[in-house]
């Protein structure tokens, strides 16, 4: 997966495993402005990602937040 996030107004790109590129935005997120830019990814983790997206009001950093708790078990 990779994934493009306006952190603050700086662009920082996200690449690696799902569960990976979940946690590094939530871990660099924090506490932060997070805007979604664009994502590349498989088409089933693609979908996922759109429905948790969708659940959480569209808010990236709590849509990070929640997959890197959820995949960690």
């Amino acid at each position: 997966m990779e994934l493009w996030a306006k952190i603050d107004g700086e662009i920082k790109k996200f690449q690696g495993s799902f569960k990976k590129v979940m946690e590094e935005v939530a871990k660099e997120g924090e506490g932060k402005e997070v805007t979604l830019m664009s994502f590349h990814a498989e088409q089933k983790v693609r979908r996922r990602f759109k429905r948790e997206f969708r659940a959480h009001d569209k808010n990236l950093l709590e849509t990070a937040k929640h997959l890197a708790k959820v995949l960690k078990d």
